[in-house]
């Protein structure tokens, strides 16, 4: 199942749908996602094993079932409300809350180009603030992605961050490419206090 809703830039999507079939169908719509992951895995996959490190970010809502039971979190809208975002529990617990049956997420125009850059060294530890970037795991290739008006302003800001790194970049035509199962490029995995909290919500669940 896969549900559109194109001028939100939102989408409703089965937890055993592969990021493969949802990007093959948003781009049809002119929109895909900004989830990084072996283009085999399902949402569901993707989300409890934390492969991309904006899953947080892009999800919107869940739907999880736990011994049967179907909890649902967030929706299909934006809100301002205050209290725990129970989606940041599911994303990365692999599975110990349940399994995700269905997910909103935030889709985005199908961007252009890319900027792909090859440093002469690994880069230092980047703050970068943005959505649409990937670091290579030994740091020596970042890859940018968006429009040109965008890409320009932001690979002003990445010379910038670079200073003192040899580097040479390449624009071409956007083409999304999905690491393999075994390539942990994009993987982020819960740090040390955010598996504690999870082992100790575990417990209590159990």
């Amino acid at each position: 199942m896969i549900e559109l809703y194109a001028e939100d830039f939102v989408v409703k999507v089965s937890g055993s749908v592969t990021l493969l079939e949802l990007d093959t169908e948003l781009i049809k719509q002119g929109q895909i996602t900004d989830l990084l992951a072996p283009q085999e895995y399902t949402i569901n996959q993707i989300l409890l094993e934390h492969w991309c490190q904006h899953c947080h970010r892009l999800t919107l809502g869940l739907s999880v079932i736990h011994r049967g039971i179907e909890s649902k979190c967030g929706g299909q809208v934006i809100k301002n409300v205050s209290g725990y975002d129970l989606s940041k529990l599911y994303i990365g617990s692999y599975g110990k809350f349940g399994q995700i049956s269905s997910a909103y997420l935030r889709s985005s125009k199908l961007t252009s180009h890319q900027i792909i850059y090859t440093l002469s060294k690994a880069a230092p530890e980047l703050d970068l603030s943005w959505d649409n970037y990937l670091i290579s795991k030994d740091g020596k290739q970042i890859k940018l992605w968006g429009d040109l008006d965008l890409l320009e302003l932001r690979s002003q800001k990445l010379n910038k961050k670079l200073n003192g790194i040899d580097y040479q970049n390449k624009i071409e035509p956007y083409n999304k490419e999905y690491p393999s199962a075994n390539d942990e490029i994009a993987k982020s995995k819960p740090n040390a206090d955010e598996e504690r909290i999870i082992e100790k919500l575990y417990a209590q669940f159990n």
